[in-house]
């Protein structure tokens, strides 16, 4: 195998390549019903499948749980 020297330009234009090639669709897995929101912290029902630290978007934004 014979390496090749790559410069960091064109390290930076193919890794710009790759990740805006990407994709950003989101699929839609479950919706649930907020209960209640205070000290920034939201009760939701219905959301069985999420973990500790995963994303949940609420129609204000998407927020760590």
């Amino acid at each position: 195998m014979r390496l090749q020297k790559t410069g960091t330009a064109e390290v930076s234009s193919i890794l710009e390549e790759r990740i805006l090639g990407a994709d950003t669709s989101v699929d839609l897995e479950e919706t649930g019903r907020v209960l209640s929101i205070g000290d920034g912290i939201a009760r939701v029902h219905g959301l069985r499948n999420v973990q500790a630290e995963e994303m949940v978007e609420f129609s204000s934004g998407l927020k760590v749980n």
